[in-house]
């Protein structure tokens, strides 16, 4: 289900909020094309959000030129959620953790994650729940011709209904 946008400059930062910028449980992707992401997310039988993913908005390949990389790299999550961030927002962000503005921000996020719809976004990041909570999960990208990042997807729960 598409939920809105989210705008991407040079690089992303993916994982959970919690972590600030230099963690190595956070995914960080330089490769990715610049520009407005469409956002979406997907529940299981029982309402846990099973998957996320952002897919570049002006994809004019085919899709014979794009290939996916299943488990490119995979996240540590600690505080139940996950996000897709632009890299300028989250080392602004990660800077002010410790301080009332970075507060401020990761309750905000929080709020979103634990709203009945278990997601948030804004131009700048699309947060959710993850799945079963915290774990490490697994990475997909999907890439271009040029071999440029185009598409992210996090599965949480395998298939729809495979709850515990």
């Amino acid at each position: 289900m598409l939920v809105g946008k989210i705008e991407i400059k040079d690089e992303l930062i993916i994982g959970d909020p919690c972590y600030d910028l230099d963690s190595l449980e956070l995914g960080r992707i330089k490769d990715i094309v610049p520009g407005v992401y469409n956002c979406s997310i997907e529940y299981s039988k029982e309402k846990r959000v099973s998957m996320i993913e952002i897919k570049y908005e002006d994809i004019l390949e085919k899709n014979s030129d794009l290939y996916t990389v299943e488990n490119e790299f995979w996240i540590t999550v600690d505080s139940g959620q996950v996000g897709f961030f632009d890299f300028t927002f989250y080392k602004n962000y990660s800077n002010n953790l410790n301080n009332k503005e970075g507060e401020i921000i990761y309750n905000e996020i929080c709020s979103k994650t634990l709203s009945k719809e278990e997601y948030g976004i804004n131009s700048k990041y699309f947060v959710s729940s993850s799945g079963y909570g915290d774990g490490e999960y697994d990475v997909c990208v999907t890439r271009n011709s040029d071999r440029k990042v185009i598409g992210i997807l996090i599965k949480f729960i395998e298939k729809a209904g495979d709850d515990e």
